[in-house]
């Protein structure tokens, strides 16, 4: 019998794989295989995946017996990220036996046992629970088959227009843009899942066409109710609400097999009850009920397009005046078009996509202060916060004592990125210093220069984020530290540093990489121009780029950096791959909350990867759309 155990970082779901104090819930169990020492279980055992946390799963092997307790014949810890990133279609690792072995109400009372008591692990906790037993005995071996359980890989581009919108603004015009939303699980509110650009001064707007996935759109469900709603864009006041419909997907589908086109009636009050039923929810007629529908949805598509006509040919200044609800214009879908796309988990695990971790480091007069101080905790104040975590779902991490922030950092991205990079291309970067006996201030320059004395090392790759660990500490031995002031030669300028990662991911463009590019800096830019071009080519490259504020700096400039309208000259960012964020969001006066802060930063980089992988048309090998 063979159970699969997690540990839980979130105390509100039991099962999560995760990691807290050493505690593990199990997670599955397989059926018993009686009188055999090669079994072949049949029972598949699901768990929830998530890029942006660190998934332990424990594999324990028992010997069922009826007439006494059962005995513990093997066992096994793995990352999640491990299983998935594995090159084999079977994953073959060796069971260990711990020197004291549990019983199965053993197991079984842990796994129920509420998690209770210090909450203190981190990263390398978890490092040291796995390597606990490379040195136990091997019992055996344990062959893994993992997969992706997804309800639809199905992409949908959909393109809308409207026609007829009533004036909403002074001189006779509008500047329209549309938001869908879907319900809550509880039914309670709406969730947005897009939301178009704005078109100025138009009573037409033809908005740019786009693509969602369905799993996003409707949680694969073609009969959950979504709302597109129309709204007025005004700069100095609450924009005004224009009209909604209320559809699902089924119901678009129907009418653009229909007639090629999906014409919707915008109100200021839609219906929210006028929703399709399921397929269990119908009832049976026979062929006459197919064909009333059909005529029924025929006619109604007559009707609309005459009432646009019909809209078409009234005064505009009637419509202002008239608040009926039949007078807040039509929405056109021109475009439904579904396509079958490759997963995220498709790249990472058969299509063998690495992710590389990179960083860069502000070394800066300005950003001394977080080079030298460490973060450190006091007994006390560790035993309040403690109490603290009981109440909330935020892993509270009391920080290593021989660590700085940006050490920090380093190692809680790199932990959860490096089971994805199996041929070990880190890299760490400093920006905004000099070495002894270099006459000039560098903006972007390697940390493994460093520990080589002042020669810039021929590998300019990391084994590890341990090892970039150990080149940025030896680095700040030698390093001069230049003016953050905005003057010549000094200043902090990102575009150098930039640009170095773009030309290094530049021999990196099959395909199988991805980079992830992290700049730790205690203040802002002072290059705009010359950072935004950099960003618009790295836009275009395999990298993201994270940016990580440290200390209490305001951040303005940086901020305006995270968003899909950076322009640069009047060139715009081809997709949305910068984000920022401040430290001290995920910071109390004696902890970090690690968990929230690395789920925050990372949750995003798969959907900017696929965003990459799909504008290149690149298509992850042994994979099977379906």
């Amino acid at each position: 019998m063979l159970t699969t155990t997690g540990a839980n970082n979130n105390n509100n779901n039991n099962n999560t794989p995760g990691v807290v104090g050493n505690r593990f819930i199990e997670t599955g169990r397989t059926e018993v295989i009686r009188n055999s020492r090669s079994p072949d279980w049949t029972v598949k055992v699901p768990v929830d995946y998530r890029f942006n946390e660190l998934q332990v799963l424990r594999f324990e092997v028992w010997d069922y017996d009826i007439c006494a307790d059962n005995e513990l014949l093997g066992r096994l810890d793995l990352d999640l990220g491990q299983l998935i990133t594995a090159r084999d279609d079977v994953i073959k690792k060796r069971l260990r036996l711990p020197s004291v072995q549990p019983t199965v109400h053993q197991l079984s009372s842990n796994s129920s046992s509420s998690s209770s008591g210090s909450n203190n692990n981190n990263n390398n906790n978890n490092n040291n629970e796995l390597q606990a037993y490379s040195k136990l005995m091997v019992t055996g071996e344990l062959w893994i088959t993992i997969y992706e359980v997804l309800a639809s890989k199905q992409t949908v581009q959909m393109k809308f227009e409207a026609k007829t919108l009533p004036q909403k603004d002074f001189l006779g015009s509008s500047d329209p843009y549309m938001i869908i939303t879907k319900e809550s699980p509880d039914g309670q509110h709406q969730l947005e899942v897009y939301r178009s650009e704005t078109i100025h001064k138009t009573l037409a707007p033809v908005w740019s066409e786009f693509t969602v996935r369905v799993h996003d759109l409707c949680d694969c469900d073609h009969y959950r109710r979504l709302r597109i709603s129309v709204y007025d864009w005004d700069r100095h006041t609450s924009d005004d609400f224009i009209g909604a419909v209320n559809t699902s997907l089924n119901e678009l589908n129907k009418q653009f097999i229909t007639g090629g086109l999906s014409v919707l009636e915008l109100r200021r009050h839609p219906n929210l009850n006028s929703n399709n039923k399921s397929p269990k929810g119908q009832k049976k007629g026979g062929q006459s009920s197919a064909a009333s529908a059909t005529d029924k949805s025929s006619k109604r598509k007559s009707l609309l397009l005459k009432s646009l006509h019909k809209l078409q040919s009234l005064d505009i200044h009637n419509n202002h005046n008239n608040n009926n609800d039949n007078n807040c214009g039509l929405l056109l879908i021109s475009k439904l078009h579904y396509r079958q796309v490759p997963t995220f988990v498709d790249y990472i695990g058969s299509g063998g996509t690495q992710l590389h971790f990179m960083a860069a480091i502000d070394c800066t007069s300005d950003s001394q202060p977080f080079h030298h101080r460490l973060l450190h905790t006091s007994a006390a104040a560790t035993s309040s916060a403690t109490a603290a975590t009981t109440a909330t779902d935020n892993k509270l991490t009391v920080v290593d004592q021989s660590v700085n922030c940006f050490e920090f950092l380093l190692n809680s991205f790199g932990q959860l990125l490096q089971p994805y990079d199996y041929q070990g291309l880190f890299a760490v970067f400093g920006f905004g210093a000099r070495f002894a006996g270099q006459p000039t201030v560098s903006h972007a320059f390697n940390l493994r220069l460093g520990v080589g004395g002042g020669q810039q090392s021929v590998v300019p790759y990391c084994d590890s984020v341990d090892d970039m660990r150990r080149c940025y500490r030896a680095s700040l031995k030698s390093m001069i530290p230049s003016s953050s002031s905005n003057s010549a030669n000094t200043g902090r300028p990102f575009a150098p540093v930039i640009n170095h990662v773009v030309q290094l991911t530049k021999n990196f463009q099959n395909g199988r990489h991805y980079f992830v590019f992290t700049i730790l800096t205690s203040g802002c830019h002072t290059d705009t121009a010359d950072t935004l071009e950099a960003i618009v080519r790295a836009s275009a490259m395999p990298v993201s780029i994270v940016i990580v504020g440290v200390g209490n700096c305001p951040f303005n400039h940086l901020k305006r950096l995270s968003g899909d309208s950076t322009c640069s000259r009047g060139c715009r960012t081809y997709r949305d791959n910068v984000q920022f964020f401040q430290l001290k969001n995920y910071q109390t006066s004696t902890h970090i909350l690690e968990s929230r802060l690395t789920n925050t930063i990372l949750q995003t980089i798969p959907k900017q990867m696929l965003e990459y992988m799909e504008s290149r048309n690149f298509v992850p090998k042994n994979t099977s759309l379906v």
